[in-house]
């Protein structure tokens, strides 16, 4: 994430109605202006030319655990809502190779960015039916990891975690997800969207992709982004 933005709260939307769960990192430079309801333990570096070797140490002494990824869906690159169909793709080549080569699925942590520069919002339609095809689950980070206590005590000290009703294992807890389509830039529950390289019907182009996306829009650089969860 290089959010939160406007994208985000078309995802959210999208999200909401396919009763899905993801983890979004949050712009370090928005932290001073968001509320938590604990301090997330989760810390995702931004990829940069020039390593900080105290930094990761650091991070970990105080409790936070580090993020990495194996599945980049390349929304910075298919950044149009013509091009989103190509994010589903990576993912349906992705699952192919690892059937292929294992003959039996794997665990991916995928990184998007909810810039509106980004084609995430657009693609996330027929992304989720792509997951849903390959007989895959969508979960947080704190369900990928089985982990009960997904937040810190506190911000600066390692004294202990903490979760709350929507962690893992908790009541309000969730995973997996619904096909979900737009119309009129509204997400509702709608019916799977055509497979990857497959012509959409004409009456279901129009519901395949979120309505608005605005490019040229540049995410900040920042050195870390920190987790928030979306829980409802």
């Amino acid at each position: 994430s290089e959010g939160p933005s406007e994208a985000t709260t078309q995802m959210l939307e999208i999200l909401k109605e396919a009763k899905a769960r993801v983890t979004f990192f949050a712009n370090a430079t928005w932290l001073e202006y968001m509320q938590y309801a604990g301090y997330p333990k989760y810390v995702r570096l931004h990829d940069a030319g020039l390593k900080d070797p105290k930094l990761e140490p650091a991070m970990r002494d105080m409790g936070y655990t580090l993020v990495g990824f194996n599945l980049d869906e390349a929304d910075y690159k298919y950044n149009t809502r013509e091009q989103a169909s190509q994010i589903a793709g990576i993912y349906e080549s992705t699952f192919a190779k690892q059937a292929d080569a294992f003959g039996r699925k794997g665990s991916y942590v995928v990184v998007g960015y909810d810039i509106p520069a980004s084609g995430a919002a657009a693609a996330l339609p027929e992304t989720i039916a792509t997951i849903i095809r390959n007989e895959y689950d969508m979960v947080r980070l704190d369900g990928c990891n089985n982990d009960n206590c997904p937040y810190k005590k506190s911000a600066l000290l390692n004294d202990g975690f903490v979760g709350d009703d929507f962690s893992f294992g908790a009541s309000k807890y969730v995973h997996g997800q619904s096909p979900v389509s737009v119309q009129n830039g509204k997400a509702i529950a709608g019916k799977m969207p055509p497979k990857v390289g497959e012509k959409p019907k004409s009456s279901d182009a129009a519901s395949s992709f979120v309505s608005s996306i605005v490019p040229g829009a540049v995410g900040l650089v920042v050195s870390f982004l920190f987790q928030w969860l979306n829980r409802h």
